[in-house]
């Protein structure tokens, strides 16, 4: 998700039609501009060298959203197949949650996470942590700093816990749930959703996260 104002000015974009090393091309209609949809970059076009800002947001399904924001809104937006799949089988299809952060990236495929639901990891210096809810395919990542202090998770009892407090912590919002930490937020990253494939080609030097390694 991208915040669409550059240099002042609200742009409206689209889907052009093309596809740039097998990803899709949007346009916006102010200027006819070429936009990588993957890097939020302008790569053709009057504004070419121009940035979109990444907006922090979670993929997950209408149920588990619905559940944690009774009050939230919904773009209703036409459709192009009869229902977005969701299931297993989508855990081997190559998707993954991308980060970049000062110039460094990773990416942690979604097979992997399906197995191992909280990873704490460091990207650019900085303590992370990747949650994944299997049973909404959702996967988020979050600054592990709480209030100057570094936490440190693990999922036991089918629950996420810190292990500093023991504090329970919803996988999707990052808000602790219970214990001596309940109330406060994890400050969630931009991670993008993306074919682990793509991501690679856009970002050649990047690292994957692998279960047999220790972050």
């Amino acid at each position: 998700m991208y915040a669409t104002e550059v240099d002042g000015k609200n742009l409206t974009l689209g889907v052009s039609g093309m596809l740039w090393e097998g990803s899709l091309v949007m346009v916006d209609q102010e200027t006819g501009s070429l936009w990588s949809h993957l890097l939020g970059a302008c790569m053709k076009g009057p504004l070419v060298g121009k940035e979109l800002e990444v907006i922090p947001s979670l993929m997950t399904d209408w149920k588990s959203w619905k559940t944690r924001n009774a009050k939230g809104s919904l773009a209703w937006l036409p459709r192009t197949a009869i229902r977005y799949r969701s299931g297993p089988s989508r855990l081997d299809t190559g998707l993954g949650l991308g980060l970049v952060e000062e110039g460094e990236s990773r990416i942690w495929d979604f097979g992997f996470l399906a197995a191992h639901p909280v990873i704490n990891d460091k990207l650019a210096g900085r303590p992370l942590v990747v949650f994944f809810d299997l049973s909404a395919e959702a996967a988020s990542i979050f600054s592990r700093l709480v209030d100057d202090q570094v936490l440190s998770f693990t999922f036991r009892e089918n629950q996420c816990l810190d292990n500093e407090t023991e504090s329970s912590w919803d996988l999707q919002t990052g808000a602790a749930l219970s214990g001596p930490m309940q109330g406060r937020q994890l400050t969630r990253l931009p991670g993008i959703v993306s074919d682990g494939a793509a991501w690679e080609t856009f970002h050649p030097k990047t690292t994957v996260w692998l279960p047999d390694e220790k972050p």
